[in-house]
């Protein structure tokens, strides 16, 4: 938040887990970065992001307490460029298939290349509705 990346980020693409946990892939045009974060989740549940094929591009982020898994647990952020890959992959703590999901930021300025897999509610939004 200090360099303002995580401003006016954008959703390349989220994904509810089988656990209900949520996973969003992000992205900072500005600063062209990208980072996971996720929701929901339990503790010891683990998000990881892969930028690409470069070595040293894998950056995790586990739920370790109680009150992280009541709000967002993010990854750090990686130097992205237009085009390539991001993946975030899923571990559920308590077991279960590994679950895998990517987007590609925004080529160019207007076009939309989002890989969705669910809706676009606030957390706030789904608690309260039950989801």
């Amino acid at each position: 938040m200090a360099t303002r990346c995580g401003a006016e980020p954008l959703t390349l693409a989220e994904h509810e887990t089988t656990t209900g946990a949520w996973v969003q892939i992000r992205y900072s045009q500005e600063c062209g970065t990208s980072w996971v974060r996720m929701w929901g989740a339990g503790v010891k549940d683990r998000v990881e992001m892969r930028v690409g094929a470069r070595p040293g591009s894998l950056h995790s982020a586990q739920v370790t307490t109680r009150k992280q898994a009541e709000t967002y647990v993010h990854t750090l952020m990686s130097v992205v460029s237009p085009g390539t890959p991001v993946q975030a992959c899923f571990s559920p703590a308590a077991g279960g298939e590994r679950e895998c999901f990517e987007a590609h930021p925004l080529s160019a300025a207007g076009s939309d290349d989002r890989g969705r897999s669910a809706s676009t509610s606030s957390p706030a939004t789904r608690r309260s509705k039950g989801q």
